[in-house]
C-alpha cells in the first residue's frame, strides 16, 4: 500500500510504503524496504512503514536498525515524525 505523509518537523512531504501483517515479521521489514529502495531510484523521498497489531523481536529489530516506522494498533512506535 502507497500513501503519502508529511515530516512534522521539517514539513518534508514523502511516499509511505506499507506492508501489513497481523503479525509484522523479518519479511514484511525486507518487502516494505525493498519498495521503497525501488522508488528512490527515481529520487522520490520515501519511508518505508510496517503495521500489524503486533511485531517479532527480531523485526522490531530490523526496523529500527534500518529506518523502517513500525506503526501497532494504528500507533507510530518510533516518534520520528513522519505522520501527520
Amino acid at each position: 500500500m502507497l500513501s503519502t505523509g508529511r515530516h512534522r518537523e521539517t514539513g518534508e512531504d514523502y511516499l509511505m510504503v506499507w506492508e501489513i501483517s497481523w503479525t509484522v515479521d523479518d519479511n514484511d521489514v525486507q518487502r516494505a524496504l525493498a519498495r521503497a529502495e525501488r522508488l528512490r531510484q527515481w529520487d522520490i523521498r520515501t519511508v518505508a512503514v510496517v503495521a500489524g497489531k503486533g511485531i517479532t523481536g527480531s523485526a522490531h529489530e530490523l526496523a529500527q536498525q534500518r529506518g523502517v516506522l513500525v506503526v501497532l494498533d494504528g500507533v507510530p512506535q518510533d516518534g520520528s515524525g513522519l505522520i501527520r
